[in-house]
């Protein structure tokens, strides 16, 4: 321990220690030369064994971010170990809140933002970043009233999945590092000046708790929604018996985005949080979307939008035809549960969005609302062709109905539909179809004039140029009107000028949506210069993706990763033999982790079974058919490329012992299930053509004698 007027390493003063935690104790000093306070962090013991200190400050010393202090420069003397960093001018939360008041919301929420981007930056930090002691104490407000996250734990850096926490601070750790055992015995928290909470048992006598647990990103998730409730009603969480932070006994409510994002950050089931903390951040960033009563009065003008899975859907509480004389204690669970669905399908948690519909249905099975809610659950599950079937079905019930509010909706998603289909004429058309019944959404005339901007024809550019000019009057944001100027650039060939905009969309977009929508939109203008003759734009095509892999949340990328499977893929095809098998693989496992992640489409699988085959992998070849056999047994497709991949095997050893018999048994089950298949749906299959001729010349040659 430094005593005050110690001087550290001829250059820093003690003045005094100022605090504890993460790993190190914490002094405030004085650099002689540069007359400015610093802070000084002592490393503890019991973390300098356990980490590369050296590697690790260096790590520190890169980072540069508005709501994190600076470490400039790192000591070694005798067996001890200091970092030096910025002093923060201020408070930190846990003062503020020790004297038992609630801060304004409006604040706790914008706090709350500048919070997450600065997580945000550590857990997108290559190597990623795990603060791991998020709480009141370890936040600071500067004197210009923003925020400085401090304190975050050595030991975490580059923390993986298998990363150990050594401590936690009860209230405040997620479930996973502290357990929820203590809560049993604990009767009273409050917030002190010094540490999170203190916790006191039933026999009032303090309760120590500390283990080594499992920590990740969702972790921090929890930490930062635990800051929030503390801010927000000014004491340490309380919780309910399942766990959850409550809501209900604080003797006031907070607004219902707010309470959301809280209670989404702090679910004891860590896959129910928030799976990122920019999930966290777009909600708080647009908390009001998420407000009840902003909700209601959305409602009233006709409907609303969610952005999710790189398309805007509608998805707020909607307007009800009140001549069905629901009791409104009914009406309103009803009505609850749709934006609750909605909410789920945005944050994308499927499974949990299709258990609300289960509700939805039950209460009202032919309603419009119960309709439309499928038509969007089935756009988000990505099954385009069932959504515009609810979608037709629903406009059926709307006429019924009288249900105009939900005219302009419905076109509007068999439009989003169709464009995520590359129909995007019959979209524009869906698109204008909308127009009438909605006024007031900027989004929708933004997906509007990519569609026409899209259709490549004049007249459509022209048109998507009103329509951008009509988006810009409804207060479109910045990063979306930059977005359709580059896709209109794109369209008109201007490519110089649309990599700009795209550059400058990226750089204004602050929502994982709409920054998907960008780096897809940005690929797709290297396609077209690649179908231009550009054969060098499929290493843009892969460079963009690749960008957006790091950018967009994994659970929200799908889209991304198939993409980019597709341009290693096509890489593969051009690449020189040595490079060939590299980029195969790295396609195999982004439509692998497309697999894992649920999506089992039958091109996955064959893409991955032909990719292998490319890679001269010809077992795993042989074993992905196999697979795909047993889930999919009548598709010809299976057998042909079975059969392709048996001559290629044969065709590399010494002819003498060459032999073709598995190759005739996978080519004559091919012949059966495609002429099978022909009979119905009157269609060719060149490759398969392609086969015959095969089948042929090794007859004509004696191959198969």
């Amino acid at each position: 321990m430094f005593e005050p007027g110690v001087i550290l390493n001829q250059t820093y003063q003690i003045i005094g220690k100022i605090g504890a935690g993460g790993g190190a104790d914490v002094y405030r000093a004085r650099h002689l030369r540069l007359k400015k306070d610093v802070a000084i962090k002592r490393i503890k013991s019991d973390i300098v064994y356990k980490v590369d200190i050296r590697a690790e400050a260096d790590i520190l010393k890169q980072l540069r971010h508005q709501y994190l202090p600076q470490v400039f420069d790192f000591i070694e003397s005798g067996d001890d170990i200091y970092t030096v960093m910025d002093y923060i001018e201020g408070k930190s939360f846990s003062e503020l809140l020790s004297y038992g008041l609630p801060l304004p919301e409006d604040q706790v929420t914008r706090w709350g933002i500048e919070l997450c981007e600065a997580v945000k930056y550590l857990h997108g930090h290559k190597p990623s970043i795990l603060h791991g002691d998020i709480k009141p104490s370890n936040v600071m407000l500067t004197m210009d009233e923003h925020i400085c996250l401090i304190d975050f734990n050595i030991s975490l850096l580059g923390a993986g999945a298998d990363n150990a926490a050594s401590g936690f601070s009860p209230g405040f750790s997620a479930p996973e590092i502290s357990g929820r055992d203590w809560l049993e015995s604990a009767s009273s928290f409050c917030v002190t000046k010094t540490g999170s909470l203190n916790v006191k048992s039933i026999t009032g006598e303090p309760l120590v708790l500390s283990q080594k647990s499992r920590i990740d990103r969702r972790s921090d998730v929890y930490s930062i929604g635990a800051t929030l409730y503390c801010m927000v009603f000014g004491h340490g969480v309380r919780y309910t018996n399942e766990g959850k932070p409550d809501f209900e006994h604080n003797g006031f409510k907070v607004r219902r985005g707010l309470e959301y994002a809280i209670a989404k950050a702090m679910n004891p089931d860590h896959a129910q949080r928030f799976q990122s903390v920019q999930e966290m951040l777009h909600v708080l960033q647009n908390v009001k979307k998420f407000d009840a009563d902003y909700r209601r009065r959305r409602a009233l003008r006709g409907i609303s939008i969610i952005t999710a899975a790189a398309i805007v859907i509608g998805g707020t509480l909607l307007t009800v035809n009140t001549v069905r004389g629901i009791r409104q204690q009914k009406e309103t669970g009803y009505q609850q549960a749709i934006q609750e669905m909605y909410a789920s399908c945005e944050n994308g948690d499927i499974e949990q969005a299709e258990k609300i519909f289960e509700t939805i249905e039950s209460a009202g099975k032919n309603r419009v609302e119960t309709i439309a809610a499928e038509a969007v659950l089935n756009y988000f599950k990505e099954n385009y062709d069932e959504c515009i079937d609810k979608v037709n079905l629903a406009m059926i019930q709307a006429k019924r109905e009288e249900n105009e509010e939900y005219t302009g909706l419905l076109y509007f998603i068999k439009g989003e539909s169709l464009f995520m289909e590359e129909k995007y004429s019959e979209a524009a058309g869906e698109f204008e179809n909308a127009k009438p019944y909605i006024t007031d959404n900027p989004e929708y005339f933004r997906d509007y004039a990519i569609a026409l901007a899209r259709t490549g024809e004049s007249e459509a550019l022209r048109e998507a140029n009103d329509i951008l000019q009509e988006a810009d009057e409804r207060g479109i944001d910045s990063a979306s009107e930059a977005l359709v100027r580059a896709e209109i650039e794109t369209s008109a060939k201007d490519y110089k000028n649309a990599k700009d905009d795209y550059e400058d969309a990226l750089n204004l977009a602050t929502d994982t949506a709409i920054l998907e929508r960008i780096y897809l939109g940005y690929a797709k203008m290297y396609e077209n210069m690649l179908e231009d003759g550009d054969e060098e734009s499929v290493d843009d095509i892969i460079d963009v993706l690749e960008r957006a892999k790091v950018s967009v949340p994994l659970e929200k990328s799908s889209a991304i990763r198939e993409q980019l499977g597709k341009a290693y893929s096509l890489k593969a095809e051009i690449a020189d033999d040595d490079d060939a098998g590299e980029y195969a693989l790295k396609a195999v496992d982004e439509f692998q982790s497309l697999i894992d992640g649920g999506y089992t489409r039958f091109y996955l699988y064959y893409n991955i079974a032909i990719l292998y085959q490319q890679a001269g992998m010809y077992e795993e070849a042989a074993n992905e058919l196999d697979l795909m056999r047993e889930n999919f047994p009548e598709d010809y497709r299976i057998p042909m490329q079975k059969a392709f991949l048996l001559v290629e095997v044969e065709n590399t050893k010494d002819i003498d012992d060459r032999k073709y018999s598995e190759f005739v048994k996978a080519y004559e089950e091919a012949k059966e299930l495609y002429e099978k298949r022909d009979k119905v749906s009157g269609e060719s299959d060149s490759r398969m053509q392609m086969l015959e001729g095969l089948y042929h010349d090794l007859e004509d040659g004696h191959w198969l004698d």
